[in-house]
């Protein structure tokens, strides 16, 4: 009997370790090929299904599929704290034509399967969707098979990988989030002139007006001085996001439009930054450094919000308890302030890709161009169906009138419409009046109340002079008729 016991035991403990050494064993895709080939949609499949199976420190679910019917898989990893842990969602690959982000996230989840004590990242929850929009991975495109950019797509929701990552957020209600991508440092443009960008590794705060402050000074402050230390003690280059389209550009940050992924999950109050990797000349080109770099990025990003879990959740908990009661102006049109200040730009002299710098004209900050009070809410009426189906999209809160009643609104009447430069780009921007007017509400329309978290989104989204706003779309442009009343009403009593 006893040998028969240590017989057993000693084949449990054989395919304790041999289950254990296949989990170590288990190179991502990218690896197996020496980083020459970006993983497909199958592979990575394929192997979150082995690395699953393996594991049990984290856990695969499906949360969507794309236009193609590709399933979008999400990876949730929780630490062994007992305190209440940051929720931190990671999202890579919006633009299927960089891919450096999902191969990251692969080996990142690998490392995460084999802490088998989850001490990696001990206060943490993760969840990280590795590709978001698979079809464009397959064909090595920007957009997705719609031919749409997902990252543009973030207020409206009309394609499904969008929809898949903000009914995830809506469910978790995470406190951080990080978009991954990666810039073009090999623009011809830079091409032309003998050199490339060449940071490795840039880091986006939010750029909208609204975004609370305490969000972006922390973030700035001490995120970005904890990420650049990381990472030049590793080795890779570190600096603020610089949007630049060609040598002749004026470098500035990235749109502040609740259109993307950044700002959209920002503006619902979460610590929400933007990760943009050094791509190479080609889809396949430089794998290795491209991928590496990034996986330092992630791992760093996420060690920081593991160190500083307290302080984050507070400052998160304290602006969305904020939201509930906020009665301040909202920044409905933005722009760069241009005055004549220049910035020093790191870049690789071609052929030799030598180190340099060059002079560039800079623009450092977004100023405010209009405001509007915030009302108590809005009225929709039950007519204005697409309307009220993106609320409900965005999960947003409301009430449904039953009984018909009179309330006071304003309303604006469209004076003219217009096309206005903002942001390097034409807006449609609308001139309106505003009147006193006694609506009779009728069963079914909707009161949408401020006071909520999406609060600050919805005046953005619904304001008719919102450079930001719904009517800058086809699907909403008819809101606007000249000499007519804007069909959404402001309530500004209780």
């Amino acid at each position: 009997m006893q040998l028969k016991n240590k017989i057993k035991m000693m084949c449990l403990a054989l395919c304790f370790a041999f289950t254990f050494l296949s989990a170590q064993e288990l190179y991502t895709p990218l690896q197996i090929k020496n980083f020459e080939k970006v993983t497909t949609h199958q592979e990575l499949l394929n192997y979150l299904a082995e690395l699953d199976s393996f594991s049990s420190s984290i856990s695969m679910e499906m949360i969507g599929k794309s236009v193609q019917n590709r399933e979008i898989p999400m990876i949730f990893y929780s630490g062994n704290s007992a305190d209440r842990h940051i929720k931190v969602l990671i999202f890579t690959q919006q633009h299927g034509n960089e891919p450096s982000g999902k191969e990251a996230a692969l080996m990142l989840i690998r490392k995460l399967a084999i802490d088998t004590n989850r001490e990696l990242f001990q206060n943490v929850d993760l969840f990280i969707i590795p590709s978001l929009n698979p079809d464009g991975n397959e064909s090595s495109k920007r957009s997705n098979a719609n031919k749409s950019d997902v990252n543009r797509d973030h207020l409206l929701l009309t394609q499904p990988e969008v929809v898949a990552i903000h009914n995830q957020f809506n469910k978790i209600f995470p406190e951080v989030t990080l978009d991954v991508h990666e810039y073009s440092a090999f623009r011809k443009s830079f091409l032309a002139v003998g050199y490339v960008r060449s940071t490795e590794e840039e880091f986006g705060a939010p750029t909208n007006l609204n975004v609370p402050k305490s969000i972006v000074e922390y973030g700035v402050d001490s995120l970005f001085s904890f990420l650049n230390a990381e990472l030049t003690n590793s080795g890779v280059s570190f600096s603020n996001y610089h949007k630049i389209n060609g040598p002749a550009d004026t470098v500035r940050a990235s749109t502040a439009g609740i259109i993307d992924g950044r700002q959209s999950f920002a503006i619902l109050n979460s610590f929400s930054f933007l990760v943009e990797g050094q791509n190479g000349k080609s889809f396949n080109s430089d794998l290795e450094r491209r991928s590496l770099n990034q996986l330092k990025a992630l791992e760093s990003f996420i060690e920081f919000q593991n160190k500083n879990y307290k302080k984050i959740i507070s400052i998160v908990d304290e602006v969305r308890e904020k939201s509930l009661t906020l009665c301040d102006s909202v920044v409905i049109q933005m722009d760069y302030n241009f005055n004549g200040e220049k910035i020093e730009l790191p870049v690789s002299i071609l052929p030799s890709m030598k180190d340099s710098v060059v002079s560039m004209l800079y623009s450092s900050e977004i100023k405010g161009i209009k405001s509007v009070a915030r009302p108590k809410a809005y009225l929709i009426p039950s007519e204005q169906i697409d309307v009220i189906e993106l609320l409900k999209k965005h999960n947003v809160n409301y009430s449904v009138v039953e009984n018909p009643e009179q309330i006071e609104t304003e309303v604006y009447k469209i004076k003219s419409v217009n096309k206005k430069w903002l942001e390097n780009k034409i807006f449609t921007i609308a001139e309106t009046e505003i009147n006193p007017k006694n609506y009779t509400c009728k069963t079914g329309d909707l009161i949408v109340s401020v006071n909520q978290n999406a609060g600050t989104w919805l005046s953005i989204a619904l304001e008719p002079e919102s450079m930001w706003g719904i009517i800058q779309s086809d699907e909403f442009k008819g809101l606007l008729k000249i000499d007519e009343t804007f069909p959404i009403y402001r309530i500004m009593k209780n």
